[in-house]
């Protein structure tokens, strides 16, 4: 019985990944849950070609910055806005020139597929009933209320029965349940949907004073070291053609500075 227990716990220290003391050469990456197909994608393809253990923590943003605040061990964040990073370079856990801006994505109004919503835009969203938006605090629903401000239309959007979820791919989720009328998330996350939810409108030109990019973002290591070898030639793909065709590939546009 002793050593059936010890064959077990061997099979899950191996099956942990970045949770096993034996690999310590381990990439943790967090990225928003927009990018969650995408990424994996990417870097599936990438250890195909390299041996290294990486584990990928999708999240909202907001949720994935806290827990960085918080203490938790990250190589690399890639968050849907440049807030999170300025943030972070505030606090010292973040050099600017370990950051690389690598994607973009649009805002998009969305209703379900077979809906008779007759709601043709940003600013007559509120002829819909009911709207679902991320929280405030996340990129994807601070886009959204600012589109509607620099549209003047937010009290309007405020009369309406709102849901707030916690990010781009819930808002989707809430549209195709039926939840709400109308949703406001990543252009991304609505194709990714296709068959079930339908794009009403784009962000409209000018809306948005900010711009939905995400960042590869090479956090500082334990006492503020640089980051090691593999985690830079890990970001280092992350920003190269071979990586922003498969990142084509799931509609993310590809950010050129």
């Amino acid at each position: 019985m002793k050593r059936l227990f010890c064959v077990v716990m061997f099979m899950v220290f191996v099956m942990t990944g970045c949770g096993s003391e034996e690999t310590a050469d381990c990439v943790r990456i967090f990225a928003d849950s927009s990018l969650t197909e995408a990424l994996n994608a990417a870097i599936d393809a990438y250890k195909e070609e390299h041996p290294v253990n990486i584990e990928i923590v999708s999240g909202s943003t907001s949720s994935l910055y806290n827990r960085i605040e918080e203490g938790e061990d990250c190589d690399i964040f890639i968050p849907s806005s440049k807030e999170q990073i300025n943030s972070l370079i505030e606090d010292d856990l973040l050099e600017e020139e370990n950051v690389t801006p690598i994607l973009e994505n649009d805002v998009v109004l969305i209703k379900k597929l077979d809906s008779n919503l007759t709601v043709k835009s940003f600013d007559t969203a509120a002829e819909a009933k009911s709207i679902a938006i991320a929280n405030e605090g996340e990129p994807a629903g601070d886009f959204a209320r600012e589109i509607f401000i620099n549209l003047n239309v937010f009290k309007d959007v405020l009369k309406m029965n709102t849901s707030n979820y916690e990010d781009s791919p819930s808002v989707v989720n809430a549209v195709i349940e039926g939840k709400c009328d109308v949703g406001v998330c990543f252009e991304t996350d609505a194709l990714a949907q296709a068959d079930k939810v339908q794009i009403i409108a784009a962000e409209p030109k000018d809306s948005l004073n900010s711009e939905a990019v995400y960042s590869v973002a090479l956090l500082k290591g334990e006492n503020g070291i640089d980051p090691d070898e593999n985690t830079k030639n890990v970001a280092e793909y992350l920003d190269s053609p071979e990586a922003a065709q498969i990142f084509a590939g799931y509609d993310f546009g590809i950010y050129i500075s």
